[in-house]
């Protein structure tokens, strides 16, 4: 039955490969193992949905483009509803690539933002994985694209570096508020992290100053010390003895016309 309704509907999306085919096949069977009804319900998915969105699956992991367009039309369905429910039947096989901030940030060409998106990621991990839940601590799986992806979002937003909105939320897979959400919780800590890397400059930025100043002192003293311009007692020169007989000279001479 996989197989039929497999090999029907790849040609429509330009797919012939034997290995793709098999692998859909695989994958619209894990389906039938992995999710109930009222799952498939809960997404919307017809019989045929399900298969395009196997052999979009199967192809993208072996490296295969598969047009969204005609995917989303042979599935009858909008594209972004095909694209959001493409990434939660992905999620739910286990399917999503496991990404870093690095992969995410260099895809989207922003670079510049990976050290900071790396902080948040990591601080924000930490707020979680330390929270309790009925007396147990969260198991989350911080490897899904949609973390990785929410803190290169928040960090190119805090170092104003632009980023297409769309494209990464896509590669999120979830929705925009639940996105926007993560975002929100994870810019608290960019915001602290941004702070105390302020804090520190500031702080290094005094010291250099303090430390330039006290090196234009010690050279102003070594200068005057070898000029000999430090104060010491003042001995009498021969201009001033010769000045003070002159003044004496016309003292007299003063005293004597008077």
């Amino acid at each position: 039955m996989e197989g039929e309704i497999i090999h029907r509907l790849a040609p429509k999306l330009g797919v012939s490969s034997s290995k793709v085919l098999r692998k859909s096949e695989e994958l619209l069977r894990l389906c039938g193992v992995r999710l109930t009804s009222s799952n498939f319900a809960a997404l919307s998915m017809t019989g045929s949905c399900k298969a395009v969105m196997c052999i979009d699956l199967a192809a993208s992991s072996m490296d295969q483009h598969v047009n969204k367009d005609v995917a989303s039309k042979v599935a009858g369905m909008k594209k972004r509803a095909y694209t959001h429910t493409l990434k939660t039947l992905e999620n739910s096989l286990d399917l999503q690539p496991k990404l870093t901030v690095r992969d995410v940030a260099v895809q989207f060409g922003c670079v510049q933002a990976t050290a900071l998106a790396q902080q948040i990621l990591q601080r924000y991990e930490s707020e979680i994985q330390s929270s309790k839940v009925n007396g147990q601590e969260d198991v989350v799986d911080f490897s899904m694209p949609m973390y990785p992806a929410a803190a290169v979002y928040t960090a190119c937003r805090c170092l104003k570096v632009k980023i297409d909105k769309s494209k990464i939320l896509s590669l999120a897979g979830i929705k925009k508020t639940t996105f926007e959400k993560l975002c929100s919780a994870m810019e608290t800590h960019a915001q602290k992290l941004l702070a105390d890397k302020k804090a520190i400059n500031g702080k290094r930025a005094h010291q250099w100053t303090d430390d330039l100043e006290k090196s234009f002192e010690d050279e102003e003293s070594s200068s005057k010390h070898s000029l000999g311009l430090t104060k010491s007692p003042r001995k009498k020169s021969k201009t001033d003895d010769y000045e003070d007989w002159k003044r004496r000279i016309l003292e007299e001479a003063t005293s004597s016309d008077s």
